[in-house]
């Protein structure tokens, strides 16, 4: 034993009295021989009591305590046998360094209870030395050694391992793992420091996340590399419990000063491709780890699961629903015949259920939303093998049987339904094993299924069935857009019947008897399966099936016994989706259903009672009229003509009610519009649509409405709608226009006052159609980017009013489209049909030229415009939509010559012609543009200076009267002349009062009677008091005195 360890570090001199202090026990173990079960080098006595020696360098002032070998020059031992007394003794620099040099062993085995309750020596340094150790060939050799240091190691890092040492524990950890089948003695000091996995990577401050990064991030992928490594199951538990810790607990439990959680994942994203690929390769006691691995992974970050997915996570999970595996399954195994036999043999993911299904479901998810943001990434992504997808079928079969009512079933086919969505027609194999189940389940309770394993199945009528039954009518749309070629399963499974059966009231107790609220939740869901399914089957069903006269007896018996509006929204848009067929045949027999059925008559119905339900109606009852208005109107084209009338409602008869309806509808919208009720465009669209084709195409229904002042109604609607309801109501003014008729209703239209109060108003109160017409296309411009300046004035020649979609969509055609044989999409025509700029010139262009007498005649009938002054800045926006059409033909040359890149010379020239003459043409409408500027200015200009002319004319008149008094004045300045006149005027002024006294003698007649402070006679008699000055008298005096000389 070393004896300047038991030396105090401080230079103090030593006391004799120190060691009396300390009691004679304290000296006799001092004194004596080391014995044979001696103390390790830690107990060894700090008694002074010995000679003590001291030192002082030369090229130092400190006096430093030396050893008495040191003090004689006898060099340290570095024999095994001056250590036999304490392994843990601690050499010097120098003796450590020859010790080293010479490799001198301490070979002696000794208890290890003899140090067992030292303090671990060298701290944090024991990690690399143990690393330095494990290294070197010779660390077998030095077993012992070895042992204590890992036994130091352990204690040390009890409360976790630092951050810095990570490299060397994974060093020696590995060194361990590799060597304990070798070497079994190392199996406790593995075990110690796998222990101490569990606890919180400590860090030297906040600053080591960034810095020690890598080396968490390694860590964290070695202990994953240890799963797959460890064989022993009691050393993979260690690991797998030390992970999962590292991966799942809060900070709270961490502590300060420790590695936190969100920075362990971050670190961990490195374990993703090993927890994929180990799910599919594990043995069923690994298994669950992997999957908790993998949840705790995809539930952290997206990038996490993308990159599973990337693995084919999904794949692997489904091949563990395999009961046989690793060996396949045989083809003939559809599903055991007792799913409650004890023996029933399950894959790894049916045992492990629960953690499977919320994997799955996390992976579904996150996959799905991210998809429908990056639609191209699904490409990236591998779909599941068809041998994977039969090992699901199989665990799906055994889940629906087996569990029951519980929840594994439903979510099951949910995570069925989400991966359909992401993977589309690639996963071919559920559309062969999973799609008869599916439809077959989704119609059980009404139709006796046909196979042998789904007559085992459980179903009531409670609130999980419900669920389930709802998610399986779901899936099964999902599956027929995605798999349309199994749309004869719609037949041959009996969908269709299984809905007739659950729809139609008739057929009631040939189904199960489910609650009112529960039956409520399926029969909605069943109306929105059919309206998504009805296209992908044969057009023949619907005739087939009744379809329409099951639909309309509820639509009937809404008017009866109001229910949900949800419902009913959800029933006519059936009854849409079963009469509107693309082709043309099928299309009339389907409205010849709807007559023959009362249909139009129970749809008018239906719209004059949700009218007098609430005015204005709810958004949703809004949305079923725009229903009715469409269904209406697709009946107006083939059978307007035909009379229909019903005995039920005698008061609705076809196509008397139509102008009824329409004009009720418009009523209600304007009266809506004026309080600011929430109106929806998609109804008011479809009236629009409604009144178009019902009537205004009809000239009988159109003098009607024209005579029920429905064109104010519709101009009344543009002034206060927005532009998709401008565009349609401009539409039908042009046509009424172009049959010549409401031209006086057009040219004597006013905006009111709700048009000023709009949310967004475009005209002012009084404004006329000029107006209008200039005010919705300057807005049209502004919404479609033209460039025009503040008064209206064309700002950009080349192509001026083109929108900023077509340029780009004419600038991204590129040459391959344009050399080829395609029609070509002209975008100029296609953007017009759309554009209310179009319809604004229709109706300038009709009323300034087409029916230009007509409206000159009224104007000078009524004096229209005679004291109305349009704006200069509509002016010059109506010159610019005049030349509207112009300007779309210039457009549409040069898309043309974007187009056609490959002309010949001639054409060309003439082509290049045309674009220049259409630059002519651009900058002559904007020098007429800006005339009408400049003479509106030149005549305000010109009405200033007459004006300021006029006041000058006037300050020299007033100046020349002036100097005509001063003149009459001077001439008359004698005294005399000056004294006759102011005679003359006294007299004159007298007579004149005494003539209005006379006048005045007569009795007044009171006509007015003041109100009470008025008539109160008490309250006039103020009396007011005023400080007297001492120069100056009484008022009262003063009018004393002055009343009495003028009465002498």
């Amino acid at each position: 034993m070393d004896k300047d360890s038991s030396y105090p570090t401080t230079p103090t001199v030593a006391s004799t009295e120190d060691s009396k202090k300390k009691g004679s026990k304290e000296e006799s173990v001092k004194t004596e021989e080391p014995k044979k079960k001696a103390r390790g080098h830690c107990s060894t006595s700090v008694s002074s009591s010995h000679t003590q020696y001291f030192r002082k360098d030369r090229h130092e002032d400190v006096i430093r305590r030396i050893t008495e070998n040191q003090y004689l020059n006898i060099s340290e031992s570095i024999s095994t046998t001056a250590t036999f007394g304490c392994v843990g003794k601690q050499y010097t620099k120098e003796g450590l360094l020859k010790r080293n040099f010479l490799k001198k062993l301490d070979p002696i085995p000794l208890d290890r209870k003899w140090n067992d309750e030292c303090a671990p020596s060298y701290d944090w340094e024991m990690a690399k030395k143990l690393e330095f150790l494990v290294q070197d060939e010779t660390a077998p050799k030095q077993l012992d050694r070895l042992q204590a240091h890992l036994r130091d190691l352990a204690r040390t890092s009890s409360y976790g391992y630092r951050v810095d040492v990570l490299p060397s524990i994974t060093i020696i950890v590995d060194y361990l793992v590799e060597t304990v089948h070798k070497l079994p003695v190392l199996k406790e000091g593995l075990e110690l420091l796998l222990r101490n996995l569990m606890k919180p990577i400590l860090l030297n401050a906040n600053s080591d996340v960034i810095t020690y990064f890598e080396n968490i991030s390694d860590f964290i992928g070695f202990m994953g590399y240890l799963l797959m490594r460890v064989e022993e199951d009691h050393l993979f538990d260690l690991v797998s419990m030390a992970l999962t810790w590292h991966l799942s607990a809060p900070d709270k439990a961490r502590g300060k000063g420790a590695l936190q959680l969100r920075h362990t994942l971050s670190a961990a994203s490195i374990l993703t491709q090993v927890v994929s690929r180990m799910i599919a390769i594990a043995s069923p006691y690994k298994f669950p780890t992997f999957m908790n691995l993998a949840l705790l992974l995809a539930c952290d970050t997206v990038d996490n699961c993308l990159e599973m997915m990337k693995e084919n996570i999904i794949e692997n999970i489904f091949y563990r629903f395999n009961p046989d595996f690793p060996e396949d399954l045989p083809v003939y195994s559809l599903n055991p015949a007792d799913c409650q036999d004890l023996n029933v043999k399950l894959g790894a993911s049916s045992v492990h259920i629960s953690t499977t299904l919320s994997l799955l479901l996390v992976l579904a998810k996150t996959t799905k939303e991210y998809l429908e943001k990056n639609p191209k990434y699904a490409l990236l992504l591998p779909c599941p093998d068809f041998e994977s997808l039969r090992y699901f079928v199989w665990g799906y079969r055994y889940e629906v049987r087996a569990k029951e009512h519980r929840h594994q079933r439903c979510t099951l086919t949910v995570i069925a339904a989400t991966l359909i969505k992401c993977f589309g027609n690639r996963l071919t194999g559920m559309s062969s094993m999973l799609m008869p189940d599916i439809i077959a389940l989704a119609v059980f309770t009404e139709v006796p299924p046909n196979y042998k394993w789904l007559r085992t199945v459980e179903f009531n009528t409670m609130q999980q069935d419900v669920l389930y039954k709802k998610v399986l009518i779901c899936f099964v749309v999902d599956l027929l857009k995605v798999f349309p070629y199994n749309k004869y399963m719609v037949i041959s499974e009996h969908w269709l019947l299984g809905l007739m059966y659950l729809l139609d009231p008739g057929l009631c107790h040939l189904r199960a008897r489910w609650s009112p609220p529960h039956f409520a939740e399926i029969r909605k869901v069943a109306l929105q399966a059919l309206v998504c399914t009805l296209h992908h089957s044969d057009p023949s069903v619907v005739r087939e099936y009744a379809l329409v006269r099951r639909i309309l007896w509820y639509i009937e018996w809404y008017s009866e016994s109001p229910y949900e509006i949800s419902t009913l929204y959800w029933c006519v848009r059936l009854l849409q989706a079963a009469v509107y067929q693309r082709k043309s045949v099928v299309r009339e027999t389907s409205i010849q259903d709807l007559f023959d059925t009362h249909g139009i008559i129970i749809l008018l119905h239906l719209c004059f009672t949700l009218l007098n339900q609430k005015v204005p109606p709810v958004e949703k009852c809004q949305a079923v009229m725009s229903l009715c208005l469409r269904l209406l109107t697709s009946s107006s084209h083939t059978q307007i003509d035909r009379r229909l009338s019903c005995c039920v409602y005698p008061n609705i008869k076809w196509p008397k009610s139509v102008n009824t309806i329409a004009r009720k509808m418009l009523d209600v919208v304007l009266y809506s519009l004026e309080k600011h009720y929430i109106v929806s465009d998609r109804w008011m669209i479809s009236l629009l649509n409604f009144i178009w084709e019902a009537v205004i195409w009809r000239q009988q229904n159109r003098e009607q409405f024209i005579a029920n002042n429905g064109i104010y109604k519709l101009l009344d609607i543009i002034a206060m709608t927005r532009s998709p309801v401008q565009c349609i109501a401009l539409a039908i003014l042009c046509d009424v226009a172009r049959a010549g008729d409401a031209v006086g209703q057009l040219t004597t239209w006013r905006a009111n006052f709700g048009a000023a109060n709009a949310n967004s108003p475009i005209v002012k109160r009084g404004a006329t159609i000029a107006s209008l017409l200039a005010a919705i296309f300057r807005d049209g411009c502004i919404k479609a980017g033209v460039k025009l300046s503040h008064d209206g004035v064309l700002q950009d020649l080349l192509c001026p009013i083109r929108t900023t979609i077509a340029k780009e969509t004419v600038g991204s055609q590129d040459i391959e489209y344009s050399m080829s044989h395609r029609t070509r999409v002209c975008v100029t025509a296609g953007e017009m049909a759309g554009s209310r700029m179009s319809k604004t010139f229709s109706l300038l262009h009709l009323l300034s030229e087409d029916l230009e007498n007509k409206v000159a005649l009224a104007d000078e009938a009524y004096n229209l415009y005679k004291n109305i002054k349009l704006d200069v800045k509509d002016e010059a926006v109506l010159v610019l939509c005049s030349h509207y059409l112009t300007l779309k033909l210039n457009e549409a040359w040069t898309e043309t010559h974007t187009q056609s890149p490959g002309l010949v010379h001639q054409d060309s020239v003439i082509l290049d012609e045309f674009l220049n003459i259409g630059m002519g043409w651009a900058k002559e409408i904007q020098r007429q543009q800006e005339d009408v500027i400049e003479r509106e200015r030149k005549k305000d200009t010109d009405e200033e200076n007459s004006l300021y002319a006029f006041l000058g004319r006037i300050r020299l008149n007033i100046a020349l009267d002036a100097l005509k008094t001063v003149r009459c004045v001077a001439r008359s300045a004698d005294r005399h002349r000056f004294t006759h006149a102011l005679l003359h005027d006294a007299v004159y002024a007298h007579h004149r009062r005494s003539v209005f006294t006379k006048r005045h003698e007569a009795q007044v007649l009171r006509t007015f009677k003041p109100p009470f402070d008025d008539a109160n006679i008490t309250g006039q008699n103020v009396k007011v008091y005023s400080i007297q000055s001492k120069n100056q008298p009484y008022l009262a005096d003063v009018s004393t005195t002055s009343e009495h000389q003028s009465s002498e």
